[in-house]
């Protein structure tokens, strides 16, 4: 069928819409969410930033940073996030996500919790106490954020009922308003904030290497910065959209200073907040602070980073008032969070049971046989049962559910089940459209089904920390989104590791997954996150990064059994495609960190190649073939292949070992 014409002019008409540059109408056009402060409300920010008391830092930290050159700071590692949902879409609410990136880090520097905050519950809660900000996507300052968790004393997690953010609309920014309302977002558990306050990085009017050192100090601290600039025109913004949409984290360093101390626009000129996570100046041509946006990611920002040049006019103005207004403003936050205060946690002393109000519970003995088809049941939201490692057993081939959470009304939200053992059960845990909430520190073996399940519209449901031994699949999802499997080893499942059935938006990482078959996915073909970015920290299988999974297999020839790992980093050298469509691969799977790469066979130069791609190395002296001279040479080399190389490589006949029998196979396969 030919292709219908299109008029010239509805051509070049469509051309010039997207080569527009953004507009100061409310953020209107836009490419991202930007602030538009007027007159006045740049000036209250600025006296805000101005009243702000300046931080104060530790002795050994302001050492450091008045040093020399001293090398890098990475805080990220510290933040629990997913980039391409650290995303703010139309508002202008990028002050928020700043404050609360300082203040998550805070949070697992200071007490060791690493928990993904809310951005929904400020927007829906918010009230400004100025006439020109109708709601938190109307651009707010630090102070404002401090001031707000200084009033409500909670930080409600992001896996909470309706916490997951969701302003990025077009319709939120029209509105001025949170697309939640504010009684549907769940706000148990949640973190109670003892106090809270903004702190001002002195930086003006010191000098470029006091400035550099005073933010360095802070740094050097463990503490994020919150960092928001202005640019006085459309021509500065379009310039640093580019930036940002055309460059790459690894990329040249974005540079103000050509935009800076000109005259300030009144229907341009436009803020933007992100969070300082970290410098490097090792370089001494190439020193720059690593920031973390809130606008997603791009195909050369996987992250959702980029890189700002350390030299820099630290005293730059804003070209509108008569006073001194900075055009750049470098604040931290002094946090300090409480425990929560705990209820009186129930007694489960006998099953079945079916918990029907909200709180805290424990089981009370072992149950090693119930009679009936549902162990315990959930038909409350807000609940936090501890199984205390006690075992609930299926007593007859009737057992159903060990536990099953759902509310066929309304659903459920913030479900949280830790350190229970389920054994028997045709489904161990079945978590069914239950929005918040997480499984941690449990064991599950011998389901009929399925080990864990995550179905009927489960979202924002973390499964951490889980053993699910010898059950049919140890993990099953099926249309549910946005959750989160990690740290979790799933083991000598007798159907498949990990099940997806018209399941998309998942994140399952750093999980060790042994299995004949570890992933099966069907159903509609939907996109999943299989991998973080390389983070240096001790993995699953104990490796020094952590990225992907591992893929392994009870008789040793999974894919990371015999995964390539030539600079010795834990992750194989190769992707792992699960789907073979694009949609699902994961680019760092995990290897065993002390598999090397097959080293050449003595007197071969190349090494060993694999032809089929079984993971088994029959081209022996790497030419490319296989042929009688790869029999000669492993017969040849026999003791030495058996010293160095690693066995299941090339273990033809799968005895665990390299010998004889192995040179007798691979003669074999010869024909």
């Amino acid at each position: 069928m030919a292709r219908p014409s299109v008029h010239p002019l509805i051509v070049i008409f469509l051309v010039i819409s997207l080569l527009l540059p953004a507009t100061a109408d409310a953020g209107a056009q836009d490419s991202y969410g930007i602030m538009h402060p007027s007159p006045g409300q740049l000036k209250a920010w600025n006296d805000a930033y101005n009243r702000a008391p300046p931080v104060v830092v530790s002795e050994r930290a302001k050492t450091r940073a008045n040093g020399s050159a001293n090398g890098s700071v990475n805080l990220l590692p510290y933040l629990d996030y997913v980039p391409v949902e650290r995303d703010q879409g139309r508002a202008g609410n990028c002050w928020a996500w700043a404050g609360t990136g300082v203040m998550e880090i805070a949070h697992a520097v200071q007490d060791g919790v690493r928990d993904r905050l809310s951005i929904e519950y400020l927007d829906a809660n918010y009230r400004s106490t100025s006439p020109e900000v109708r709601w938190a996507g109307d651009g707010g300052m630090l102070d404002d954020f401090t001031s707000f968790y200084a009033r409500t004393g909670i930080a409600v997690p992001w896996s909470n009922r309706n916490a997951h953010y969701q302003d990025g609309v077009e319709w939120c920014a029209e509105n001025g308003r949170s697309l939640v309302p504010v009684y549907a977002i769940g706000t148990e558990p949640h973190h109670r904030v003892q106090s809270i306050s903004p702190e001002r990085i002195p930086t003006r009017h010191l000098g470029q290497s006091q400035a550099i050192a005073a933010v360095k100090s802070v740094l050097d601290d463990g503490r994020a910065v919150w960092f928001a600039f202005y640019l006085p025109n459309r021509t500065a913004w379009r310039a640093f959209f580019n930036h940002w949409t055309d460059g790459s984290e690894e990329g040249p360093a974005w540079d103000p200073d050509p935009w800076v101390n000109t005259a300030w626009d009144e229907s341009e000129g436009a803020g933007h907040a992100v969070v300082c996570v970290g410098y490097n100046d090792t370089d001494p041509d190439n020193r720059y602070w690593v920031m973390l946006n809130s606008w997603g990611t791009t195909k050369g920002r996987l992250n959702g980073l980029f890189h700002l040049s350390m030299d820099l006019d630290y005293d730059a103005t804003v070209h509108l008032f008569d006073e001194d207004c900075a055009a750049m403003l470098w604040m931290t936050e002094r946090v300090d969070f409480a425990p929560s205060p705990a209820g009186t946690p129930r007694a489960i002393d006998a099953l079945p049971c079916t918990i029907t109000a909200p709180g805290e519970y424990y089981l009370s003995r072992d149950f090693p046989s119930v009679d009936g088809p549902r162990g315990i049941e959930v038909r409350a939201s807000d609940v936090v049962l501890d199984g205390r490692n006690r075992t609930v057993g299926a007593g007859s081939s009737l057992g159903q559910y060990g536990l099953l959470a759902y509310r066929p009304d309304t659903g459920l939200g913030n479900v949280t089940v830790k350190n229970l053992v389920l054994s028997g059960w045709d489904e161990g845990a079945a978590f069914y459209n239950v929005t918040g909430g997480r499984m941690e520190h449990s064991a599950i073996s011998g389901s009929g089904f399925a080990g864990l399940s995550l179905d009927g519209g489960t979202s924002d449901f973390s499964v951490t920390g889980c053993r699910l031994l010898e059950n049919r699949a140890g993990l099953f999802l099926r249309a549910s989104d946005r959750n989160v499997v990690t740290g979790n080893t799933v083991e000598s499942s007798n159907g498949v590791g990990i099940s997806l059935y018209s399941a998309g938006g998942n994140r399952v990482t750093d999980n060790r997954f042994c299995n004949p078959t570890n992933a099966v996915i069907s159903g509609a073909l939907l996109s999943n996150q299989w991998n973080t970015t390389r983070v240096s920290r001790t993995n699953v299988v104990g490796g020094p990064y952590s990225g992907g999974n591992y893929w392994g297999s009870p008789d040793r020839r999974g894919w990371s059994d015999g995964a390539f790992d030539a600079d010795r980093d834990g992750i194989g050298d190769e992707e792992y495609n699960l789907s073979r469509d694009g949609l699902n691969v994961d680019a760092f799977p995990l290897v065993v960190y002390s598999m090397p790469a097959p080293l050449p066979v003595p007197p071969a130069t190349n090494r060993p190649g694999d032809l089929d791609g079984d993971r088994l190395f029959e081209d022996v002296n790497g030419n490319g073939r296989l042929d009688f001279a790869d029999v000669v040479l492993f017969f040849n080399a026999l003791d030495w292949m058996a010293g160095n190389e690693p066995v299941q490589f090339f273990d033809f006949n799968r005895n665990l070992r390299i010998d004889f029998g192995d040179v007798v196979k691979l003669f074999e396969m010869l024909g």
